[in-house]
C-alpha cells in the first residue's frame, strides 16, 4: 500500500513540506493516471484500487491550513467526483463503507477537456466534473442535478446515496415524469350531469303543462261568463281558483323577501305569486323579477305546445298571467335560441351588423390619425421632430378612413333602399339614416386638415429627403396615376354625398325653425364644398360631375 511520510511536528515545517510537493505531478503505478499531488494519488489508490481498508481521515486542526492550501488547485474536483468520500469533521471512519465506482469516468482527450453538453473548453480544472451516472465530462454549470446511485453507478432510489449527475441522466431515470395514480371520475360526473339534466327537463315539462292548463282554463272561463252580468267579478274569482289549483302556491305569511332579488317587501314593493312555479316574487321594474304577460305573447312564444284553443279574439288574447323571470328563462330562452338557429336573421339585421363593424373601425382609427397629424403640426415648430414617416403614415391612415367612410355610406344607402315589411322595420331604417348621417358628418371633418399639411410639405421639397419628395410627387403632382385618380374620385363622391345630406338637414332644420343648428350645418357645408373644389382642381379634367 502506498503511504506518505509522517509530517514534521512543527506546523510551519509541516506547511512547508506540503507546499514543497504541492505542485509535483505524480502518476498512478496501476492505471497510469496523472495527479497534481501525492494526496490526490493516495485518495485514488485507496478508493479506486482498494489499497486501504480504512476510510480516509480528515487532517487534524494543526495541519488543516496546509491541507487546504494543498487541495486548492484540484481539491474541488476530487470532492465533486468522489461525491462525498471525505467524511465530515468529527465523524468516525467506517471501514465497511463502499463508494461509487469511477471506472466509467471519461478522460479528456489531448489534455483539453470539453463539456459534453455546451462543448466549451474547460480551462480551470476546478470547474471540471464527471457525471457519476454516465461518466461524461461536464462543467459545473451543466452538472448540478442530484440522483441516488449505488456503488455500481446504477439508479437506486431506496438504498443509494446522493451523487451529482447531468440533466440527461436525471431526466431519464426510472419514474421521472411518470403519471401517478389516477381515478377516472368521468362516469360519476356523467351520471350526476344526466341526473341534473333529467331534473331540469322534468321541471320544464311540469311548467309547460301548467302553462297549457292556465291558458286553456282562462279562455274557457272567459267564454263561459262572457255574457254574464257580473262578468268581471266571476271571471276574476274563477281564474284565481284555477291558478291556485294548477300551481301550489307558497305560503306567504312569513315571507319577507323576494325569492329572486331578495329585496324586502314593503308598502310599495308588494308580494306576488308566480302562476307557474308558485314562488313569491316582487314586480319591480328595475329587477324585473315578474311580469304580467298577455296570453297572446305566451302562445306565440310557445307555439310548439298543444293548446286546445287557438283562435282567440282580441279580448281573450289580452288576458294576463303573472310569470316570474326564472320560469320565462326556463321555458322560452331555449325555444328562442332554437328558433334563431333555424331561421337566419333578415337582411336588415345583417347590414346593420356590417354598419356597426365599419363604424368601430373608423372610431378606432381616428384617434391614431389625429395623433399623427398633431405630431406633424408640432414638427413645423420643432425642427428636431422628423416628419417623413409621420407623413407617410398619415397618408395611409387617411386613405383607410376614406375607404371606410365610403363603405359605411354604401351600407347605409343599402339599408335605406330596402323595402320594409313591417312598421318596425320602417322605424329602424329611419333611425339608421339619421344616425349614419350624423356619424359621417361628425367624423369625416378632421380629414380636411391633412391637405394643408401636405401643401406645406410640398413647398419645402427642396430641403426634404428623397422619401418625402417622392411622397409629395405621388400625392400632388398633376400627372396623377390611375390609383390616385380612383382614390380622389372616391373621396369626391363621399364629399358630394355628405354635402347632399347636410343640405337636406339644413332644409329640415329651417322648416322646423331650429336656427341654432342651421349655423353649424352651414359651416360644415362650406367646409365640405371647399374640400370638393380642392379635389376637383387636383383631378382637373379627370374629375366627374
Amino acid at each position: 500500500m502506498s503511504t506518505t511520510e509522517e509530517p514534521p511536528n512543527d506546523p510551519l515545517q509541516q506547511s512547508n513540506a506540503y507546499a514543497s510537493f504541492a505542485d509535483i505531478e505524480v502518476i498512478c503505478p496501476v492505471c497510469s493516471h496523472s495527479f497534481l499531488n501525492l494526496n490526490s494519488l493516495n485518495v485514488h489508490l485507496d478508493k479506486d484500487h482498494g489499497f486501504s481498508s480504512e476510510a480516509i481521515k480528515e487532517p487534524t486542526n494543526s495541519n488543516k491550513t496546509a491541507s487546504d492550501h494543498l487541495l486548492s488547485k484540484h481539491g474541488s474536483n476530487i470532492k465533486s467526483n468522489t461525491s462525498g468520500i471525505l467524511p465530515n469533521k468529527g465523524s468516525k471512519s467506517n471501514p465497511n463503507k463502499q463508494f461509487i465506482t469511477h471506472k466509467h469516468f471519461k478522460q479528456p482527450l489531448d489534455g483539453k477537456p470539453k463539456c459534453y453538453k455546451c462543448n466549451t473548453t474547460i480551462t480551470n480544472h476546478s470547474n471540471l466534473i464527471n457525471c457519476n451516472k454516465c461518466g461524461e465530462i461536464f462543467c459545473k454549470r451543466d452538472c448540478k442535478n442530484v440522483i441516488k446511485l449505488d456503488k455500481n453507478a446504477k439508479y437506486d432510489p431506496r438504498s443509494g446515496k446522493f451523487y451529482l449527475c447531468c440533466n440527461n441522466c436525471f431526466t431519464s431515470k426510472t419514474g421521472y415524469k411518470d403519471m401517478g395514480r389516477t381515478v377516472d371520475l368521468t362516469g360519476d360526473f356523467t351520471q350526476f350531469r344526466n341526473l341534473m339534466i333529467g331534473d331540469k327537463m322534468l321541471t320544464t315539462l311540469q311548467l309547460e303543462n301548467r302553462l297549457v292548463k292556465l291558458i286553456d282554463g282562462s279562455i274557457t272561463i272567459y267564454r263561459k261568463y262572457k255574457d254574464s252580468l257580473f262578468f268581471a267579478v266571476k271571471v276574476r274569482l274563477e281564474i284565481a281558483k284555477l291558478e291556485s289549483s294548477v300551481t301550489p302556491w307558497k305560503y306567504d305569511y312569513n315571507v319577507s323577501d323576494c325569492y329572486i332579488c331578495l329585496q324586502p317587501f314593503n308598502i310599495t314593493n308588494r308580494k306576488h305569486h308566480c302562476r307557474l312555479c308558485g314562488n313569491i316574487v316582487c314586480e319591480k321594474e328595475t329587477t324585473n323579477c315578474s311580469n304580467n304577460v298577455t296570453i297572446e305573447t305566451l302562445m306565440n312564444a310557445s307555439s310548439d305546445l298543444s293548446y286546445k284553443e287557438t283562435n282567440l279574439t282580441s279580448e281573450e288574447a289580452d288576458q294576463h298571467i303573472r310569470v316570474c323571470s326564472r320560469c320565462i328563462h326556463s321555458l322560452f330562452i331555449p325555444r328562442k335560441f332554437k328558433q334563431e338557429s333555424n331561421n337566419p336573421p333578415p337582411l336588415l339585421i345583417k347590414l346593420l351588423e356590417k354598419l356597426n363593424d365599419i363604424a368601430s373601425v373608423i372610431i378606432n382609427t381616428l384617434p391614431i390619425f389625429k395623433e399623427r397629424v398633431k405630431i406633424i403640426e408640432l414638427g413645423d415648430k420643432d425642427p428636431s421632430i422628423t416628419k417623413d414617416e409621420n407623413l407617410i403614415k398619415v397618408a395611409q391612415l387617411r386613405n383607410k378612413l376614406l375607404r371606410a367612410f365610403a363603405l359605411y355610406n354604401d351600407t347605409s344607402r343599402q339599408i335605406n333602399l330596402l323595402k320594409p315589411q313591417t312598421l318596425e322595420e320602417t322605424k329602424i331604417q329611419n333611425s339608421i339614416k339619421q344616425v349614419s348621417t350624423k356619424f359621417i358628418t361628425d367624423n369625416i371633418l378632421p380629414l380636411k386638415s391633412l391637405p394643408g399639411i401636405f401643401t406645406d410639405a410640398t413647398n419645402n421639397t427642396n430641403n426634404s429627403p428623397p422619401e418625402l419628395n417622392s411622397l409629395t410627387e405621388v400625392t400632388f403632382n398633376n400627372n396623377l396615376t390611375i390609383k390616385e385618380v380612383k382614390q380622389y374620385r372616391e373621396e369626391l363622391m363621399v364629399l358630394k354625398e355628405q354635402s347632399f345630406l347636410v343640405q337636406g338637414m339644413i332644409d329640415t332644420a329651417k322648416k322646423q325653425r331650429q336656427f341654432e343648428e342651421v349655423g353649424s350645418l352651414n359651416k360644415n357645408l362650406s367646409e365640405l364644398k371647399t374640400r370638393e373644389s380642392h379635389i376637383e382642381k387636383l383631378l382637373g379634367d379627370k374629375s366627374f360631375t
